[in-house]
């Protein structure tokens, strides 16, 4: 059994050492009975075709957090759904030779029955995309 716990915080500031900020705001989320996980981490190579990633033993997801240390497009729920794009609001980190951080993150509290991952346009290196699914097959929350 998982007990998923989500903590998000938004920050906006005028300026760098966010001292000035314009709007800031945290919640936490629980879910205490989600009975299914399903978590693994995915290397998407650049020119890679759009991928369907197996999320079993999950067959109705309501919570799910995908962290990656480089752009990627991601669609939930299908082939023809909604596409979005993760991507750093930054300059992204010159590559030396060690793991790069995780620099974009999507995080959700949404139904999810299936995830697809592809390359964005003109990526320079693979993506390593971690991602966590939680779900209970027996009660829709």
């Amino acid at each position: 059994m998982a007990y998923r716990r989500i903590d998000a915080e938004v920050v906006v500031a005028d300026d760098s050492s966010q001292d000035q900020i314009a709007y800031r705001r945290r919640i936490t989320t629980w879910q205490t009975a989600d009975n299914e996980v399903f978590q693994a981490v995915v290397r998407v190579v650049p020119g890679a075709a759009d991928t369907q990633v197996p999320i079993a033993p999950i067959t109705t997801g309501y919570g799910i957090a995908i962290f990656s240390d480089y752009p990627v497009k991601v669609r939930i729920n299908g082939v023809g759904a909604t596409q979005l794009t993760m991507s750093p609001g930054a300059v992204s980190p010159t590559y030396l030779g060690a793991p790069t951080p995780d620099q974009c993150c999507y995080i959700a509290t949404v139904q999810v029955t299936s995830l697809y991952l592809e390359p964005i346009a003109g990526a320079a290196q693979t993506a390593n995309v971690r991602i966590v699914i939680t779900g209970d097959p027996t009660n829709a929350y």
